[in-house]
């Protein structure tokens, strides 16, 4: 059988199905995943959760090691280069999580516009005592503009509920999308045009160095005074510092957040203001979703076991 390191329990399901299949090594609060993945260095599996690096030194520690599982779609904690010099496969799990990410990002954005994590704040305080024309007026979508920045599958899933929504859409993409722009009757523009024409902005790019801080004091400064940001994509294209500073003298500006730059730390202005919404990277968290991504892992470990190369490559490999 073979030896698989898993950085974060799966579901309970697919907990099962994987012990079943190989001799599972399990990380637990006793030690951190580094030191268990040093430790088993006979493994022929790692399964690295997102936000816990998997370094070249660890890949190069583990002389068995065959795949490397990311237990998301992104795979920028996982030096791919160094698996590639050593013949090691990497996978993730694309496609599965389309509509309940695009489903998750608006969530964020109706919380924003209708600043509702604030009302029910104010209910819990204690605060109403009944119908106030002034109470926490919010911002109405119909009409607005919707700018999204990578159009991919999330992309447009996300400008097929704004369209929902009464919405214009414009977007920002490495790859002109002209087709979808003709069924969907969206706009291309550049990065800086649609910062300042959009009144919600979306990230939902792939990660890379050339993305890094894509957000900062500059650019927030081109947004609407009154614009939503909304990132559930990666945490390192928002430079967090300057949205925290931007969202402390810009009371009519908000964010939606899903990912951090530092994550699980998060900036201390955001624990405060009120002109933001912090969630716990839960974007993907549907029941059927978090199954279908650990069984993506699974057949990939199967195909692997039988000598066979894995279904769900990175691009690197293809």
């Amino acid at each position: 059988m073979l030896k698989v390191i898993l950085g974060k329990p799966f579901l309970d399901e697919a907990m099962e199905e994987l012990r079943a299949l190989c001799t599972l090594i399990e990380v637990d609060e006793s030690e951190t995943f580094y030191e268990v993945v040093m430790r088993e260095s006979d493994c022929d599996v790692i399964i690295a959760p997102l936000g816990h690096k998997m370094s070249s030194e660890m890949i190069s520690n583990c002389s068995n090691l065959k795949l490397i599982c990311s237990d998301g779609v992104g795979y920028d904690h996982i030096e791919v280069s160094a698996a590639l010099k050593r013949g090691i496969y990497v996978v993730n799990t694309p496609n599965v999580l389309t509509n309940a990410v695009a489903d998750f990002i608006w969530t964020l954005i109706l919380c924003c516009a209708r600043r509702i994590i604030e009302g029910l704040e104010f209910m819990q305080a204690g605060k109403f005592i009944g119908y106030d024309k002034r109470l926490l007026l919010g911002k109405e979508l119909t009409g607005a503009t919707i700018g999204i920045i990578g159009m991919g599958r999330i992309g447009e899933a996300v400008a097929k509920r704004a369209k929902g929504f009464g919405m214009n859409v414009v977007y920002f993409s490495r790859t002109r999308k002209r087709k979808l722009e003709e069924k969907l009757e969206i706009e291309y523009v550049t990065f800086e045009e649609l910062a300042k024409r959009s009144d919600v902005v979306v990230p939902i790019m792939n990660y890379s160095q050339e993305v890094y801080h894509l957000f900062n004091k500059k650019v927030f400064e081109m947004m609407k005074k009154d614009a939503i940001l909304v990132n559930a994509s990666r945490g390192k294209v928002i430079n967090e510092e300057a949205l925290a500073n931007h969202l402390e003298n810009t009371s009519t500006f908000y964010a939606g957040l899903d990912v951090y730059e530092f994550e699980p730390e998060i900036n201390e202005k955001f624990k405060v203001l009120k002109n933001v919404v912090c969630l716990p990277h839960i974007g993907s968290a549907t029941k059927e979703t978090r199954y279908k991504m650990a069984k993506m892992n699974i057949e990939d470990i199967l195909l692997i076991e039988k000598g066979e190369r894995p279904k769900n490559l990175v691009s690197e490999y293809r």
